[in-house]
């Protein structure tokens, strides 16, 4: 199909422009309605088969944009056209103060930088600094596309001249939580807890389209790989949680009931075949910070630990993953995959059936998890909660 027969389709006015049949004003109103409900739904089917194609054609933004401001579909524009959505973003200065700039979710760096300049009203020559919580510091390039999206869980983006690059320091609240959340967390049902992951996951999940991109470099393309690097985030943010949890529980038969917790959360994602958290607990339970807790580890039941032993197996990378590749095909589809090796091009991209249960306070905890991103930190945590043995 072509430019014009796109155009055809996605203009308002050759969609719209048509006579309604004699009858009442209800009638009439119901033909509009009804006529406008077949052009959206004809809508929805053509972008799931052409996706960022759609971006290209001005008559079908234009259908979109006057679509969207009537019915409020805002996922299609998610999935469609998710370069032009204006996100507001935080940028910090170095001395912790911060401007609120409105930018398009593909914005550049050069963009946002233009952007904070203009706000701040400067005419210095700036860099646009990603600083993570451990106090390291990428400059970002120019050409860097959604540059808010690849930021680390705690990371933060600054504003500096270069001759104030060194003196950034990290803000307070990069620092991550002082104290777990297991008194909130605790009285949750473990399945609830699954289930809700699976939830948010696949919200995450059904709106990543840009694998090409990411493939061969949004860079190349001038695309955003937000939803991609959204979805990768929130599996860094799951596998620190569980880190974060036990580092945080001073008391040793706490710790033994949360890896215990962690376990049963794990199990109950792969039994709704949510891959990419089952695997985010797993290996943030196999992280140095608490694999080394032996004192812990020896007070865990037995069922426990063998539980742990079979799913940690599942992530043995020997014969290119071949335990975790038997493992999918035993599955049967629909799943949520674990995204890393997506990447790698091993796992076919399935949909997975959405649960019909929702649990307001588990609802919203597992979508505002925090964590303490900083590896040192967790070490210094974990050597406090067990001292190295002599």
């Amino acid at each position: 199909m072509g430019p014009v027969s796109i155009a055809f389709i996605f203009n308002p006015v050759c969609t719209y422009h048509a006579a309604a049949p004699p009858g009442s004003e209800q009638e009439r109103l119901e033909y509009a309605v009804n006529t406008k409900r077949r052009a959206l739904t004809m809508a929805l089917r053509w972008a799931n088969t052409q996706t960022y194609l759609l971006q290209e054609e001005p008559a079908a933004l234009s259908f979109l944009e006057v679509s969207l401001s009537n019915y409020t579909c805002y996922s299609l524009l998610y999935s469609i056209n998710i370069s032009v959505i204006v996100v507001l973003l935080k940028v910090y200065c170095s001395d912790h103060t911060y401007t609120t700039i409105r930018v398009a979710v593909a914005a550049t760096g050069r963009e946002v930088i233009g952007a904070v300049t203009d706000k701040l009203g400067t005419n210095d020559e700036l860099l646009l600094v990603h600083l993570s919580s451990a106090g390291e510091k990428q400059i970002l390039k120019p050409n860097d596309v959604s540059v808010f999206s690849t930021l680390g869980n705690n990371g933060r983006l600054f504003a500096c001249p270069r001759d104030q690059l060194n003196a950034l320091t990290p803000l307070p609240d990069q620092e991550g939580p002082s104290a777990g959340s297991m008194s909130s967390f605790e009285l949750m049902s473990s399945k609830d807890l699954a289930y809700q992951m699976t939830l948010f996951d696949w919200e995450l999940f059904s709106c990543v389209h840009e694998l090409l991109y990411h493939t061969f470099g949004r860079q190349n393309f001038r695309r955003t790989t937000a939803n991609l690097d959204l979805f990768l985030r929130r599996f860094n943010q799951v596998q620190l949680w569980v880190v974060t949890e036990v580092c945080l529980c001073g008391q040793l038969s706490k710790r033994v009931q949360l890896l215990k917790k962690f376990i049963k959360i794990a199990a109950h994602c792969r039994e709704f075949k949510n891959l990419n958290s089952f695997f985010a607990i797993i290996m943030g339970m196999s992280n140095p910070a608490v694999s080394r807790l032996s004192q812990t580890w020896e007070k865990l039941p037995s069922k426990f630990k063998k539980f742990y032993a079979e799913f940690e197996s599942m992530m043995d990378p020997s014969r290119n993953h071949r335990a975790y590749r038997l493992t999918v095909t035993k599955i049967e589809p629909p799943i949520i995959p674990f995204m890393p090796l997506l990447l790698k091009g091993m796992i076919y991209y399935p949909d997975i059936c959405q649960p019909n249960k929702n649990h307001a306070e588990v609802r919203g905890y597992v979508r505002k998890l925090c964590v303490i991103d900083n590896q040192r930190t967790l070490t210094q945590l974990s050597y406090r909660l067990e001292p190295r043995r002599t």
